[in-house]
């Protein structure tokens, strides 16, 4: 089936829910390689452009990749989904539309997609090959396409039939791919040398594989660094870090917490991190949060909570919260500095007190002491001093 051509959409002129975009730059003419990731993006907006990565890049280009239907025009879809068993097939179609000026040639192409380490959809680099979903996906019946450029009717569009067929081997659960549109173009970069910028576009796709679903999710490589308050008397701040894995066969979106209390259960506090709006299965994320209002108590038990929450385009898993406990050793510094200084003033105040103990006296210096052998004598009142005297 040859490619449909239509130039205008109306109102579907934005770039599609769900694209990614991923831009970067190879050096050419044997210079090293250096890589200039740009833009990943989930949610509608504005066509990507990226020829501004590289200076000297021929053009700006600013295309994207969607849905469509047999009449050669967009659909609301956000991302191609289905729902199938193994040994099925779906056809459909995907649009490549051009939103600049210039005709453009795109190699498209479907692959893998996996959760990128900081979040987010993104299909597997142009130099390694797919093995899952990206291999069940045929887009059109030629490597590249001719987009023909916006004119005043709107965007220049071209759709082509994509073809999923499932393996008998399938595993069931979710599997998620992208379909590409991909432009090559020559610029140079800041140091002069000749690159090759290749912008990639596409759209995601997600199957769900009939079968037995097992969601999953595990936490590991919890971790904290303890930030003191700005004065001694205020309590500091736990930095903690730890990985989310999801381990089962179900995309799901994911809310981390966590708790810190410290020795007998006191300064108990608790955080929540920036939800996971999607996790791929045998994706992986690094969550960094900070929980406030902590007193360096020395043992700190952490627990990490994650709750399973719906993903885009599909319910909230069957999962209970996953949780993971563990210890954070944190040394109060600056308590024990004040402690040690108290420790000094009061063993020097200590220390005066008893020297001084030392060298007082103990009879009164003002007064001579009596002479050794001498006793005292008691003359009864009214006595003279002297019985001799005559009266």
């Amino acid at each position: 089936m040859a490619p449909l051509r239509r130039p205008s959409h109306g109102p579907a002129l934005a770039a599609a829910i769900g694209a990614i975009a991923t831009v970067f730059a190879v050096a050419a003419s044997g210079a090293s390689a250096a890589a200039v990731p740009l833009a990943i993006s989930g949610s509608p907006s504005a066509p990507v452009e990226a020829g501004d990565a590289v200076d000297g890049a021929s053009e700006r280009a600013a295309f994207g990749v969607q849905p469509a239907n047999a009449a050669g025009g967009l659909d609301e879809r956000a991302f191609f989904q289905y729902g199938l068993p193994a040994q099925a097939s779906v056809f459909d179609y995907a649009a490549f539309v051009n939103y600049g000026d210039i005709p453009l040639t795109l190699s498209v192409y479907a692959t893998d997609a996996f959760t990128a380490e900081t979040g987010g959809f993104a299909p597997l680099p142009g130099s390694e090959a797919p093995s899952d979903a990206g291999t069940w996906i045929t887009v059109g019946e030629s490597t590249t396409v001719d987009v023909p450029p916006a004119d005043a009717s709107g965007p220049g569009t071209v759709v082509v039939p994509v073809t999923i067929t499932v393996p008998e081997n399938a595993t069931p659960g979710d599997h998620a791919a992208a379909i590409l549109g991909v432009l090559t173009t020559l610029g140079e970069n800041p140091e002069g040398q000749n690159v090759q910028l290749e912008q990639r576009v596409g759209s995601r796709v997600y199957l769900r594989i009939d079968g037995e679903l097992a969601p999953g999710l595990t936490v590991s490589d919890i971790a904290g660094t303890y930030r003191r308050g700005s004065l001694p008397w205020q309590p500091g701040s736990l930095e903690m870090s730890y990985t989310v894995t999801n381990s089962g066969n179900v995309r799901m979106g994911v809310k981390p917490s966590a708790t810190v209390i410290g020795p007998f259960g006191l300064n108990e506090r608790r955080g929540s991190a920036e939800t996971i709006g999607e996790l791929l299965p045998r994706g992986s994320v690094e969550v960094r949060q900070v929980v406030d209002g902590v007193w360096p108590l020395v043992r700190l038990d952490t627990a990490v909570r994650l709750e399973a929450v719906a993903a885009p385009g599909t319910e909230a898993p069957d999962l209970g919260p996953t949780t993971a406990e563990s210890v954070i050793w944190v040394v109060p510094w600056q308590a024990l500095l004040i402690l040690l200084m108290l420790a000094i003033v009061i063993a020097v105040l200590t220390a005066i007190r008893r020297g001084r103990r030392r060298k007082k006296p103990t009879t009164d210096p003002a007064r001579p002491a009596s002479p050794a052998g001498d006793t005292a004598v008691r003359v009864p009142a009214g006595a003279g001093l002297n019985d001799g005297d005559p009266r």
